[in-house]
């Protein structure tokens, strides 16, 4: 069907270029060049809202000889009087505001059937798209508005609207640096949260206001609707945070809020009525990478993906079982600058050895989907050491997932090390996450799960998001070994299933199989999680490419 376009403009330059981004087979109505003449055009009235879209400059003056209003006040005063006339014919506002969110973007959703479209957006294939979303109609897949990704920085935050291809990423709206201020004071509250009663409402609280200063201060709330219904859902979107500053890493961007625009009660239906995302919709991060190889644009193989699995017990020397080691750390003091050595101690993790069940059973009902390469480093005689033994491994070796089960710890001064059983009882060592990433690079390794429970931090995610890993599961906080057990399961059996799912689909699959509402408080495991990943089709990554069973080899 053809759609007739009718334009509302008083701006030649503006008329031209909406012209140019339909195309010269496509006719445009010039019906009115200001708001009072086109509330009253019949054109407008009395066209089937079916095959119509009005294309409505947002500064149209209000009468014949009046100026431009900067204030886009007679562009909203018409849209409400035809709504309120009955009129339904879908509109596209056209705007020329470099920042902001106005009442006339707040107006446009879709219930009230108006988009607002930024004046430099007026790409052919952009403006197709819209009109598409206008007149719901179903699209290419490839040319869907459905991962919103946000790049926070000191002087703005950018954000760019895509889709799961990783294709046509543009460049959307830009909000002011308070925005990076709210996201810097979150960060600094989340480094060493205390987790008193009520720590859940108080993050749903912040995580509300990212939604506010991070999606809404950059896409309205009425465009955040119309790509939320075209996408067909919020679980059918993906977010992902460009994080390059460090004071940002500890900022709970996964723990935002999709505000339903009902008031908070104060009951366990305000998760409900405003949902935490993460357990909707895939949330991940973008780690600022100088050197990302090539290959994190490759379509997955058909064949059986191969991981290791890293088991770093403490406690447990081969000559006596202590049930925990220490470690000491030379770090440096940041208010003297003195190097001193510290101890830490770390217990030993009793439900280590069933996320490895769980692999094993997972593998054994269908051995065609991943092979399980095991490397236990508390059972390792080698004088060399254990860090020695894991960098070999990784070396002469290729997988394609890396599961270090195991802690992990970052110094005062920002070091991050995994901590591997020693050779003496009751001591370990410390392995450099930058030595480690090496290796896993080395080995070909598309995704590291760092499965560290007690040392978690979201440093360690980003060093190893820093590190030509195109994909990093960490956890934020301590969470209980139990739980984290838990999660990993959740995740392999959505990574490694009979429908093989994309890795940002396992991570959502993850957060929401450990997430219980009722008994929201009971561990923090749901809202640790972090995944970190730089390809730019990250929301179409699959470790292995999902095949009929009848097709695997």
């Amino acid at each position: 069907m053809t759609t007739r376009f009718l334009l509302i403009s008083s701006d030649s330059a503006l008329q031209f270029e909406i012209r140019e981004a339909l195309g010269p087979t496509t006719h445009v109505d010039l019906v009115a060049i200001d708001a009072d003449s086109a509330f009253r055009s019949q054109l407008i009235t009395e066209s089937p809202p079916s095959d119509s879209v009005l294309l409505l400059d947002a500064q149209i003056p209000r009468s014949l000889n009046a100026a431009l209003d900067r204030q886009e006040r007679s562009a909203l005063w018409l849209l409400q009087e035809l709504r309120r006339s009955g009129v339904a014919t879908p509109a596209l506002v056209i705007t020329s505001r470099p920042l902001g969110v106005s009442e006339l973007d707040e107006y446009c959703t879709p219930e009230n059937r108006a988009i607002a479209l930024p004046q430099l957006r007026l790409q052919p294939g952009v403006l197709q798209s819209f009109v598409d979303m206008l007149l719901c109609r179903r699209a290419d897949p490839k040319t869907t508005w459905n991962v919103i990704e946000f790049d926070v920085k000191r002087t703005s935050v950018k954000c760019f609207l895509g889709n799961r291809h990783g294709e046509n990423m543009i460049e959307w709206a830009e909000a002011s640096t308070r925005t990076y201020s709210a996201a810097q004071t979150l960060a600094i509250a989340y480094a060493n949260p205390p987790f008193r009663p009520g720590w859940a409402r108080q993050i749903h609280g912040d995580g509300a206001l990212l939604f506010r200063e991070l999606i809404i201060a950059t896409l309205g709330p009425g465009l955040f609707s119309h790509l939320e219904c075209w996408a067909g859902g919020l679980g059918n979107l993906a977010f992902r945070f460009r994080v390059d500053d460090a004071s940002l890493y500890c900022a709970p961007f996964e723990a935002t809020v999709r505000l339903s625009g009902l008031p908070p009660m104060g009951t366990e239906d305000d998760f409900t009525q405003n949902p935490f995302v993460l357990v909707n919709a895939p949330i991940a991060r973008r780690m600022k990478v100088a050197n990302l190889r090539g290959a994190t644009r490759q379509e997955p193989e058909l064949r059986a993906a191969r991981v290791l699995f890293i088991r770093s017990q403490v406690g447990e020397n081969r000559t006596r079982t202590t049930g925990r080691d220490v470690v000491g750390v030379w770090e440096r003091d940041p208010e003297t600058r003195k190097i001193r050595i510290s101890a830490f101690e770390f217990r030993r993790l009793d439900n280590i050895d069933r996320e490895l069940n769980d692999l094993r059973t997972l593998k054994g009902e269908d051995s065609t989907i991943f092979t399980l390469d095991e490397l236990d480093l508390s059972a390792s005689a080698d004088p060399r050491g254990a860090e020695a033994v894991l960098m070999e491994k990784l070396r002469l070796n290729r997988y394609d997932v890396v599961h270090f089960a195991g802690h992990s710890l970052t110094t005062r001064d920002g070091l991050t090390l995994l901590v591997l059983p020693g050779g003496t009882p009751g001591e370990a060592e410390g392995m450099s996450v930058h030595t480690f990433a090496e290796g896993a690079a080395a080995s070909g390794t598309r995704l590291v799960y760092l499965s560290s429970c007690q040392g978690s931090s979201a440093n360690a995610v980003a060093n190893l998001g820093q590190r030509n890993i195109p994909h990093v599961i960490g956890f934020r906080w301590d969470v209980d070994d139990e739980r984290a057990a838990d999660f990993a399961k959740y995740f392999y059996s959505d990574l490694f299933g009979k429908q093989s799912s994309s890795i940002c689909n396992a991570f959502r699959a993850a957060c929401r199989g450990v997430y219980e509402p009722m008994h929201i408080e009971a561990s923090p495991i749901w809202a640790s999680p972090i995944l970190a990943s730089n390809s730019d089709n990250w929301a179409a990554q699959f470790i292995r490419e999902p095949v009929d069973v009848a097709a695997r080899i």
